[in-house]
């Protein structure tokens, strides 16, 4: 009979302490969502004056930025860009949203975020790669494309493109 009481009282403390917590618990994981894409990463290898390049990149989502949109907040992203030959890093690069600031002629770029990244050959042979970025409004197609080509040393031009490349990954 005791044994029977104490399971008893052992199932409703077990029991009541799971009722008061659980609604907490909930409410802090809902506060705390982020919603975080998946990395992008590429790698290519591009030729300029008869020299191999390695050329890598990847987007990580920045743990302490982010971007709210509609309710929903999204982890800012940047891109990591390195460049080697043979085994030798040549450069290496991080771009975030401050370098396309000031080419962002509409809306607001901190409620956007990067998107992508596409490494391609460039098409003027002074540059050794070209890479195009997609800054986007969270769940739409409203992007913004630019084109940034790079330097044999690690300058680059960044332009922005009429292009309709938008959300494409």
């Amino acid at each position: 009979m005791k044994k029977l009481l104490f399971l008893s009282l052992f199932i409703l403390t077990v029991c009541f302490s799971q009722c008061q917590t659980k609604p907490k618990v909930q409410g802090a994981l809902q506060q705390a969502r982020i919603i975080a894409y998946d990395e992008y990463s590429d790698k290519k290898v591009f030729n300029m004056h008869d020299q191999m390049y390695d050329v890598s990149v990847k987007i990580y989502n920045k743990t302490d930025l982010y971007v709210k949109y509609k309710n929903e907040r999204y982890y800012d992203r940047e891109v990591h860009i390195v460049v080697q030959k043979g085994n030798t890093v040549v450069f290496e690069i991080t771009l975030n949203k401050d370098v396309f600031k000031k080419y962002y002629k509409t809306g607001d770029i901190d409620n956007r975020l990067i998107y992508n990244c596409h490494l391609s050959e460039a098409k003027d042979t002074s540059f050794l790669f070209n890479a195009e970025v997609n800054i986007c409004e969270p769940e739409t197609d409203n992007c913004k494309f630019f084109s940034l080509d790079f330097k044999q040393e690690g300058t680059f031009n960044v332009r922005e493109e009429e292009s309709s490349n938008e959300g494409e990954e």
